[in-house]
Order: C-alpha cells, then sequence, then structure tokens
C-alpha cells in the first residue's frame, strides 16, 4: 500500500508540474523548470516523517529574532551592531522583525553566509506583508537587485505578471545570474514559509509554504553556478543596501544549513512552524 501512495504521488506530481521530472535517486522530488508550481503531498511515501536527519544536522544559522540581533546557532559576531530594525510582538515565533524598507538588517560576509562555488546550502525564513510589493522588492541576499551577470543570491517580491495592483505576488530567488521560476501569495498579512535548496550536483528548489497548509516549490538544474559570494548580506534590502524599494513587512526565524535538505525535510520544518515550532525543538 505504502508502494502503491508513492507511485501514485510521483505520478501526480509529473503530471501537475507539466514537464517537472524525477531525478533517478534525487534528493528532490523535481529537476527541471516548470512555469506552474508543484505542490508536495505530505502524505505520500511516509513524507511526514522526514528523511530521519535531525533537523538541526548542519544548521549553521539560526535567528529567531527575540527582541534582539543575537543569533541562537551562529557566531555573526557584532551583527546586532548593525541592525536598524524594529521588533513584532507578533512574530512567527514570539517576536519577529518589521521592515519598512528603511531599516534594514546589515550581516556583512560572515562565514556561516559564505558559500562560494562548490558548497551544498539551505536557506530558510518566514515572512509576510499586507503590502502590494514593487515589482522586485528585495527580502533576503548578497547580490545586487540589477546587473544579469552580478554573482549572489537574491529573495524579491513583487507584483505577479499579468496582475493588477493587489492581487497576487510573487516570491522569487536569483543565484547569480539564473532565476528560479516564481511563485505567487497573497500579500494578505498571514505568515508564509520560503526555502531554497542548492545541490552543486543537482536542483536548486525553491519552496513556498502557504498559510493553509500547502508547500510549493520549483526548481532548475543550473549546472555550474559558480562561486555565490559577492557582496554584504542584508535581511530587508539588496545586496548594495541602496534598492529604492526594498521589501515592506515582517521578518522572522532565519535558518541556514551547510547542506541541501531533502524536500520532506522542508516539509517537516515548514510543519513546525505552522504549529508554532522553532526549528531547535
Amino acid at each position: 500500500m505504502k508502494k502503491l501512495a508513492a507511485i501514485l504521488f510521483r505520478a501526480l506530481l509529473l503530471v501537475s508540474t507539466a514537464g517537472l521530472a524525477v531525478p533517478a535517486g534525487g534528493q528532490n522530488s523535481i529537476d527541471a523548470t516548470a512555469d506552474a508550481p508543484a505542490y508536495f503531498d505530505a502524505q505520500a511515501d511516509g513524507a511526514a516523517s522526514g528523511t530521519g536527519t535531525p533537523l538541526t544536522d548542519g544548521l549553521t544559522v539560526y535567528f529567531p529574532f527575540e527582541g534582539d540581533g543575537n543569533p541562537a546557532v551562529g557566531n555573526f559576531s557584532g551583527t546586532e551592531k548593525r541592525m536598524y530594525a524594529t521588533f513584532t510582538l507578533d512574530g512567527r515565533n514570539s517576536k519577529g522583525l518589521l521592515l519598512s524598507g528603511k531599516n534594514p538588517i546589515f550581516f556583512g560576509k560572515p562565514d556561516e553566509l559564505s558559500f562560494g562555488s562548490d558548497r551544498n546550502f539551505t536557506l530558510a525564513f518566514w515572512f509576510r506583508t499586507r503590502e502590494t510589493q514593487k515589482e522586485n522588492a528585495p527580502i533576503f541576499g548578497n547580490r545586487p537587485l540589477g546587473g544579469d551577470s552580478a554573482r549572489g543570491i537574491l529573495f524579491t517580491a513583487g507584483a505577479a505578471e499579468g496582475e493588477e495592483e493587489g492581487a497576487n505576488q510573487n516570491l522569487s530567488v536569483r543565484l547569480n545570474g539564473t532565476d528560479l521560476p516564481p511563485m505567487p501569495f497573497r500579500a494578505d498579512g498571514r505568515w508564509h514559509f520560503a526555502a531554497l535548496t542548492v545541490d552543486r550536483g543537482g536542483d536548486a528548489v525553491l519552496y513556498l509554504g502557504m498559510p493553509d497548509g500547502r508547500l510549493a516549490l520549483t526548481a532548475r538544474r543550473p549546472g555550474e553556478l559558480g562561486d555565490l559570494d559577492h557582496l554584504d548580506w542584508y535581511v530587508g534590502q539588496d545586496g548594495t543596501g541602496t534598492a529604492p524599494d526594498p521589501f515592506a513587512g515582517d521578518f522572522d526565524e532565519l535558518m541556514v544549513w551547510n547542506r541541501a535538505l531533502a524536500d520532506r525535510d522542508v516539509d517537516k520544518l515548514f510543519r513546525k512552524g505552522l504549529e508554532g515550532k522553532t526549528v531547535l525543538k
């Protein structure tokens, strides 16, 4: 029965992604591109139980943002000296960051966010907004907003193509010159989950967890990405710290791993957040 459920899940995933393929022995369920996201089915193949590897394995950064700039995991010495953000009392877990576009968080170039040209990694965080973001409002990254060939990583939010103002927004991410297919979300003031996994020998996968419990994902096999280290890291700005229209909303629970989490483990992390739990417990 379990084997049948797994086969059905894979079949449904292939149909729903209009061309996304399942890699042989791969870590994630998809390894190509599609215009529409797939939706991860936590019930198929026992996926909700995860891979058996603890979520804390390889966790190098965890910022709970509980009213200060101190990480619960990672060094980041002196980071709090460059925090301009204020805190909201109703974060994803307790407090969170309130980003108005004028109060970004400056991380510099810490070792924990240095991925070079060969490291696998995962980035994850929670965000929300009630505002219609202007095109490509930077949320988190070390890449300049402009420049197709510029190095670095940048998560952005902006108006979905073809949508009128106030309708769907898009969550997007660019790795050097490679864009992953964007995914729509509603600027409804509810918490959304975002994660990016990069396997240097396989896929880059962007995840978007919806308030209703659905986990969407898109992927691209970028090949040789090259060196992803470039400018300083910011929350609420691009890598230059000067983008004119940065993300306006809330941000919480920043996490970084030195490995590419499997999709079922990303799902497990997402479920923990929905239950009000953190990555540590």
